[in-house]
Formats: structure tokens, sequence, C-alpha cells
């Protein structure tokens, strides 16, 4: 027997950017361009060994190109336990996914998003394992094969959009720019020297990607780990400050900046801007996004029902003048 229920899902609007503007085509005709007449295997792309994404279903709906992205990995396994209260403890079971019923191999599903796209406004339903940065890597790598005559010297970037009543606030620029997070660390083997290894921790995950990538290498020496057990006891904040002296920038430059250079920053990192009158701006009132209840079938959610609330989102939108 099918279950039907709704869960909530959360929907977020992006602008297509180009590396090289202006640009003669949208997002919207390259993809109809490049996925209409493609099988999967046309459309796959693999990151990194084992490891695949692909468009998988594509439609027309309102004028919109609609469609969705997924991931998996071959030859994973999901992990089962049985439900038995009375026992003192359970053996938990890998289970490898089997085939279908036309015996074609099955794999575990990684990620699931969800796209409407019209001209170069994308509306997105976003998976916890499959987001909008995995989404612009695969389209910046597929267009230059599928035939749609995208140019090498061209690369898309998908842009998050600052919300009407955000810009309101902002009359005069930022001052400062503050990111922070948790560091994360793990457990690993050191080698001491020759005769000794011990067990330290180790920071690892996309804060320390950011240390590691913005200080020099010498920056690692100096976080001292030991002793440290709960990954909230260490803190990276990074504060950027603009000098008066000698600014020009327009406004809607310093916006059109912090839209780009933040805009795959998801929930394991803070930030807010400060604005030279003194307004504090949080992560989530400088993006266009909400939560909204889906329909979902045997705890699958359904594209038609996301497909349809995605484009009113989008006419929301653009008739409060917010895109």
């Amino acid at each position: 027997m099918k279950s039907t229920e709704s869960k909530q899902k959360l929907f977020t609007y992006w602008r297509t950017r180009y590396q090289v503007e202006p640009y003669n085509r949208t997002l919207q005709e390259l993809l109809t361009a490049a996925f209409e007449r493609t099988n999967i295997g046309d459309r796959q792309r693999s990151p990194s060994e084992d490891y695949f994404q692909y468009i998988n279903s594509r439609t027309k709906m309102n004028g919109f190109f609609c469609a969705d992205f997924i991931a998996h990995e071959i030859n994973s396994t999901g992990r089962i336990v049985a439900q038995r209260p009375d026992r003192d403890s359970v053996e938990v079971e890998a289970i490898p996914p089997g085939k279908a019923a036309d015996g074609a191999p099955r794999e575990y599903l990684d990620g699931n998003l969800f796209l409407v796209c019209k001209g170069n406004h994308l509306l997105l339903a976003q998976d916890r394992h499959l987001i909008a940065k995995h989404l612009e890597g695969y389209l910046n790598d597929m267009l230059y094969n599928l035939p749609c005559n995208f140019p090498e010297s061209q690369a898309i970037i998908l842009e998050r959009a600052i919300p009407r009543e955000t810009k309101k606030k902002i009359t005069k620029g930022f001052s400062t720019l503050k990111l922070s997070a948790p560091l994360n660390y793990k457990q690993k083997i050191v080698v001491v020297d020759e005769q000794k290894k011990e067990v330290r921790s180790v920071p690892f995950g996309k804060t320390w990607d950011v240390i590691t990538s913005i200080f020099p290498p010498s920056m690692k020496d100096r976080l001292a780990s030991d002793g440290v057990t709960d990954p909230k006891e260490i803190e990276l904040s990074i504060e950027l400050k603009w000098k008066k002296r000698g600014r020009n920038e327009k406004q809607s430059d310093q916006m059109d900046m912090l839209a780009t250079t933040f805009r795959h920053v998801e929930d394991e990192f803070t930030f807010e801007a400060r604005t030279t009158d003194g307004e504090v701006l949080k992560k989530d009132e400088l993006r266009l996004q909400k939560l909204t209840s889906v329909r979902h079938r045997n705890n699958l959610p359904q594209r038609d029902d996301i497909f349809e609330k995605l484009i009113n989102w989008f006419y929301d939108l653009n008739n409060k003048g917010s895109i």
C-alpha cells in the first residue's frame, strides 16, 4: 500500500552569471540544447572513481525547463539492524542494493536535487548530499562536452541573490564581513619519529579547508590540538574590513561580490555583514530561500509537486520585485 504525506523541503533561488559577460544565451537555452536529446550515458559525469552524477528526468512545464539531478556510488551498501528491543544488542548488517526486475544492477541513491529554470533564473530544492555547488561543477563539465556550443572560455557561476528587503537596508555599502565556524577534529595516528607513533586530534573538514586555502602551510603547526575533545572548543573566525580610502565601487558591485563570494556557504558556516550605517545582516537575510511543504509518496518527493511549487515561488518572487 502506497502512503502519501507532506514533508518540508528547502527552496533556494539562484541567478546565473557567466565568467565572461555579457553572454548572449540563457541557462535555460543551454540546458535545453544540451540535455534534450540524450540518454543517461551522455549526461553522466564521474567526479571521482565509482561516483556518478547526472541530470535524470527532464520536462517542460509552463515555459520552464524542469529536471532532477541525482548522484550515486557504485557498489555501495546500506546498513540495517533488526528491531529486537528484548535483546542486549543487535548486529549491524550491510545490504547490497541487488538488481532490478529486468536484471539491471541497482545502486543506493546518494542525493536527489530538483530544479526549474526560466531564462537565467534557477530555483532549487536541494538535498543534504547534493547541493548547488555540485550542480555548478556538473554543468561546467558537461556543457563543454554536449552539443550546445558552450565555449571553453566561458563558465557558469550560480549566484545567490540578496532579497529586496535587505537591499533597502544597505544604503551606502558594507564595512565588514565576518565568517565563522567550529573547527572539527578527528583522531589520527601520527608518526613522530622512527620509533614512536601517537594518536592525536587532527583538524579536518570544510572549516579546515578554508584555513589551508587562505593561510600558509606553517599555520597548521600553530594550532594546538592536543587534548581537544569537543569540536566547539575552537572556532575559526575570519573578518574582512574595507578601508574607506580610495574606494569607489558602487553599492551594487559590493552586493554582487558578497553574493558571489559566499554563494556556497552552507549550514556549517555562519557569516554576517555589517553595513557602513551599522546595520548587521545575518546569513539568512542575505539570500532568497523558503521552507515549503512537498508531497511525498513512500518517502520519495514527488517531482510534479516540487516543480509546480518551485514555479509558483518564482512567480511570487517576480511579482514582488525580489528578482
